[in-house]
């Protein structure tokens, strides 16, 4: 991986200036809207967004790798992991999925699973991440009268047992549209920037 892990540092060192440089807006353009990453090559990547596009049936345009996965690095610090820590083995792929009849249609049939049987564990937090404009999976109802969720993750699974990209567990989320996938993603990025900046 040694190979990697230089690509990895080249990649944010450039983005580091381009930080400074740029508003969120290029950087959105110019880091998850390009096809190049350091983790898959194009290749992969072309072949992970026709996956989710013809197992969720929406356009291969509204898939979008993002997250470490894209990058070579995270924006925000996780647990055990600080900002602008390298992509690696215990790293998820993350695909952000950008598609109002999707959005719609997941939120749909949760909303008829809440009129029948009510509140479920993750119901609050469910609804915090719709109020942003993201309908978070691992927030939907996981009981056996909700099959959309588990069929969402047995899919999800498949894709990562599959071996065809690395091995690496594959999480995805659902946006409303652009501007609140853009939002999320410019809130990381403004983070990031103070982050930096504090570095220095």
């Amino acid at each position: 991986m040694p190979g990697l892990t230089q690509e990895i540092a080249d990649n944010l060192e450039r983005f580091k200036r381009d930080l400074d440089e740029h508003d969120n807006k290029t950087l959105v353009d110019r880091y998850y809207y390009s096809t190049s990453g350091p983790v898959l090559d194009n290749g992969q990547q072309a072949a992970l967004r026709r996956s989710v596009s013809d197992y969720l049936d929406v356009s291969v345009r509204d898939v979008v790798l993002v997250g470490s996965a894209k990058l070579g690095f995270t924006l925000r610090p996780k647990p055990n992991r600080p900002a602008l820590s390298h992509f690696g083995d215990e790293s998820d792929i993350d695909v952000a999925i950008i598609s109002s009849p999707l959005f719609l249609r997941y939120w749909q049939e949760t909303f008829s699973h809440w009129v029948d049987v009510g509140d479920w564990d993750q119901a609050g937090k469910f609804r915090e991440y719709l109020f942003r404009g993201w309908l978070r999976p691992d927030k939907l109802p996981r009981d056996a009268d909700f099959p959309l969720s588990k069929q969402w993750f047995d899919f999800f699974r498949s894709l990562q047992a599959s071996g065809e990209f690395g091995g690496y567990k594959i999480a995805a989320g659902i946006y409303l549209n652009e501007h609140f996938w853009e939002e999320y993603v410019g809130s990381a990025l403004s983070e990031c920037r103070l982050y930096v900046k504090e570095l220095t």
